[in-house]
């Protein structure tokens, strides 16, 4: 981790309510401090990365969630989860043709 650096922990962007640099960079402080005890781990991320007061202001109500949880990392995931890149659309599924088809010729 090199200051003023973000480096993603977790890959979100699409349904992040800030920049995908700081969303992730969040993620990151919130596993730190909720998850390992580093204390004041979100606090740091803010002013090692001079996240604006806006981003703050967007994400405190995330960190509060997280605080306010009994299961803190359910709480982190959720939050991720909700963040991320909307799943791709799904594939057609090819067309295995059935021995009646492949009979017919079709």
């Amino acid at each position: 981790y090199v200051q003023g650096t973000v480096v993603p922990g977790a890959v979100v962007s699409a349904g992040a309510p800030v920049e995908a640099n700081y969303a992730n960079g969040f993620l990151d402080a919130l596993r730190a401090e909720y998850l390992r005890g580093q204390e004041g781990a979100v606090g740091d991320f803010y002013s090692d990365h001079k996240v604006p007061g806006s981003v703050e202001s967007t994400l405190n109500p995330y960190e509060e969630r997280v605080r306010n949880a009994v299961n803190k990392e359910q709480a982190i995931n959720m939050i991720a989860v909700g963040w991320a890149d909307p799943a791709p659309a799904a594939a057609p599924l090819p067309v295995v043709p059935t021995p009646a088809s492949a009979a017919a010729g079709a």
